[in-house]
């Protein structure tokens, strides 16, 4: 199966609670993981340790997002940003389903 968030339902401190496209509501906490990816300074994740941007997540129906936290270069050198996402995958087995 292809696992696809459909909507955050509450955002507390590192922890976002989410309904799936199983049916489920399943909370992930990134903040584990968060401390892993942005262990150099870097790292884009070191910035979503800041729990303010943190809580700008978005949600298009399939993952979640930050706009404009990542940067994309093109080839001819120039940079703009953009959406910094997760795998939806990873995000699914990470997650604890909600009784």
């Amino acid at each position: 199966m292809i696992y696809q968030i459909k909507n955050i339902l509450n955002i507390e401190h590192y922890k976002i609670t989410c309904l799936w496209n199983t049916g489920e509501v399943r909370v992930i906490d990134l903040e584990k993981k968060l401390n892993e990816w942005g262990d150099h300074d870097k790292s884009v994740y070191r910035k979503l340790l800041n729990e303010q941007l943190f809580k700008t997540v978005k949600c298009d129906g399939t993952t979640l997002y930050w706009e404009g936290l990542a940067t994309v270069i093109e080839t001819d050198g120039t940079k703009h940003p953009a959406p910094l996402d997760l795998d939806p995958q990873t995000l699914f087995e990470q997650s604890k389903k909600v009784n």
